[in-house]
């Protein structure tokens, strides 16, 4: 899945194993220490459950499996996405990075002309989560 940016090329990065992934920033609402969430009886296994943000019931939805990553990641956070999915909330690895992109290369490595030796981020098209989460069948909290 590949999108461009929003305006300000900015990407929220998560890493698993040896690939990278991005979403744009206007995609995300917010960040949150993994909280405990509450099964969902016949969910299909991308859905992980249920979880309180911030007063709001939000649907977690495990990105690794949406995305076919093998490794499950031994500490997560959630990511909870901005309207219109704001009842819905990334499970991602904990190891997440707020970067900017110019044509999917960190920008400080374009300024600095040093190289970056971690991988090239795929940037998620925040349409195509969409329509991925929704054919889920996940109903809206």
């Amino acid at each position: 899945m590949s999108a461009a940016a929003d305006d300000s090329g900015r990407v929220i990065c998560f890493h698993w194993n040896s690939s990278s992934w991005g979403l744009p920033l206007g995609a995300v609402d917010g960040v949150w220490a993994a909280s405990p969430t509450r099964s969902l009886r016949g969910a299909p296994p991308e859905i992980v459950g249920l979880a309180a943000l911030s007063g709001r019931i939000v649907a977690v939805i495990d990105l690794g499996r949406i995305l076919g990553v093998e490794a499950e990641p031994k500490s997560n956070c959630l990511v909870r996405l901005a309207p219109p999915l704001e009842s819905y909330a990334l499970r991602v690895p904990v190891d997440v990075e707020l970067t900017s992109l110019r044509h999917g290369v960190r920008a400080a490595s374009i300024e600095t002309g040093e190289l970056d030796d971690r991988p090239p981020v795929t940037l998620l098209d925040p349409a195509v989560l969409r329509s991925k989460i929704l054919a889920l069948g996940a109903a809206s909290p």
